[in-house]
């Protein structure tokens, strides 16, 4: 949604979201590509317990 507005403020939060990523070598994709495993895993896990 941020990416999709022209508020300055929206625009403003992805450009440090991006920065931040940056400093440890990751992509919002990344990043998103990961909480997506997590949150696979951590269903997974759910599922196990009886």
């Amino acid at each position: 949604r941020f990416e999709l507005s022209d508020d300055f403020m929206a625009q403003m939060t992805i450009k440090q979201l991006e920065t931040h990523l940056s400093q440890f070598g990751m992509s919002p994709q990344t990043m998103f590509d990961q909480m997506y495993q997590t949150l696979e895993r951590m269903k997974a896990e759910v599922e196990r317990q009886p």
